[in-house]
């Protein structure tokens, strides 16, 4: 499935899915990452844009305290970045190192992801002391570690969905749900 498909079975699901549903947001990953591919693939603005919204309203949905909340501001911070090195805008460069920051303080040292987050908050703090395009771009679906990067996230969805489904109980031996 190429990214185009991504994105129109990503909307159709969603037009399909109310808010309050427990994929709602899965959804909104999967769109929003896929937005993001289509355009490092085409480098239409409209898609970047369009998932800075969606990126929004994934933490809007999201509490403070949720697992994903600093991933997801991290996602955010990575499209913010890529508009502003499209379009050279500095209110983006200013919110792209406020979330990056945030999602910076959300992950303390021993966290898994604390290194990536700093060195992404310490890359654009540079970026915006020496002026644009001084400092290597944060990683792109080009770069080797954005499969990797990519892998962790869907990872986290998939965790995320499985721990709202309810508890259940196996027995061992047969494999068979009890009662």
């Amino acid at each position: 499935m190429d990214v185009y498909e991504k994105v129109n079975f990503a909307r159709a699901a969603l037009k399909h899915c109310s808010a309050g549903h427990s994929d709602h947001i899965f959804l909104l990953h999967i769109l929003a990452t896929s937005l993001q591919c289509r355009f490092h693939q085409q480098g239409t603005i409209a898609d970047l844009d369009e998932a800075v919204i969606l990126w929004h309203n994934v933490l809007d949905i999201r509490l403070l305290g949720n697992a994903f909340y600093a991933t997801s501001l991290h996602e955010l911070a990575l499209c913010l970045s890529d508009r502003f090195m499209k379009l050279a805008t500095a209110a983006d460069l200013h919110d792209t190192i406020k979330f990056e920051r945030v999602a910076s303080e959300l992950r303390p040292p021993g966290y898994p992801d604390h290194v990536e987050s700093r060195t992404c908050l310490a890359n654009l703090l540079q970026l915006k002391l020496k002026g644009r395009g001084t400092i290597p771009q944060l990683p792109r679906p080009s770069d080797p570690t954005f499969s990797l990067q990519m892998k962790k996230l869907v990872r986290n969805i998939a965790f995320e969905v499985l721990r709202a489904f309810p508890s259940r109980l196996l027995d061992t031996h047969t494999g068979m749900l009890c009662d």
